[in-house]
């Protein structure tokens, strides 16, 4: 074995050393990658329940809404048979029995309401946080996906390099 021999062995073995190290590179990325994937994957599971968020709260709200309406319904109502003995559009007397009955009814109905317009504050509460949630949980699970990505462009820029080191030794 003559000198330019001994270089050309030197320069394979440089070379498949370079080759060694983008293999255990690539295994690596490989396995972040498989990580991060079985992230994405729990964190998808866990996203489920807590979709529909959105389509609760429209809703809610919507709920919400008609019962603002019916409290103010009820407020006219108590006022006017608080203030009123006589009836203002016919001017017969209203029956004080009748007048109070009307205010209690009114006064039991505005707990009621007041009661559920409270439950349903809490649950719209408790619905923006499971929407927060699902915001978040979307972001986290959208960074995991850049990472796999940015994982495969790495393996595919190193198993290309292996490839161009592999041509380079079968020249030589």
């Amino acid at each position: 074995m003559d000198g330019s021999d001994v270089l050309v062995l030197e320069q394979i073995k440089k070379l498949n050393k370079k080759i060694d190290k983008l293999d255990d590179e690539v295994a690596s990325l490989m396995k972040k990658t498989e990580y991060l994937d079985e992230e994405v994957k729990a964190q998808q599971l866990v996203l489920e329940s807590y979709k529909g968020s959105t389509d609760k709260l429209k809703e809610f709200n919507t709920i919400k809404g008609k019962i603002t309406q019916k409290i103010s319904n009820i407020v006219k109502e108590h006022k006017f048979f608080s203030e009123n003995r006589v009836c203002p559009t016919c001017t017969q007397d209203i029956e004080e029995e009748f007048r109070l009955n009307k205010i209690g009814d009114v006064e039991s109905k505005a707990q009621e309401l007041k009661k559920g317009y409270q439950d349903l504050e809490d649950s719209i509460k408790s619905e923006q946080e499971r929407e927060r949630q699902f915001t978040k949980l979307t972001k986290e699970i959208t960074k995991l996906n850049n990472g796999i990505s940015q994982n495969n462009t790495r393996i595919s820029g190193h198993n290309r390099q292996i490839r161009d080191l592999e041509s380079e030794i079968q020249k030589l």
